[in-house]
């Protein structure tokens, strides 16, 4: 994969792609994927030790956050304003 320095991306062109890959059946699956996984995760039960509650929850973290990206997005363009 090749890096993109997101600093050289104009805003509008960065925000139209993330759209159409939000709008994809392919992102849409991702995101069932990620919550499976996290209603899998929560079941306190299955954790050992302060290691893997640590572990756990940086994992729910992360896919939290990529299961709210899209409506981060939208909020960062809301307080953007009209450009």
């Amino acid at each position: 994969m090749e890096y993109i320095p997101l600093d050289r991306v104009p805003d509008e062109d960065y925000r139209e792609a993330l759209e159409e890959m939000m709008a994809t059946t392919g992102w849409q699956y991702f995101l069932s994927e990620l919550y499976a996984t996290s209603e899998a995760l929560q079941n306190v039960q299955d954790i050992n030790s302060m290691e893997e509650l640590h572990e756990v929850r940086g994992k729910l973290a992360m896919i939290g956050f990529v299961l709210n990206y899209e409506t981060l997005m939208d909020q960062g363009a809301a307080n953007a304003g009209p450009e």
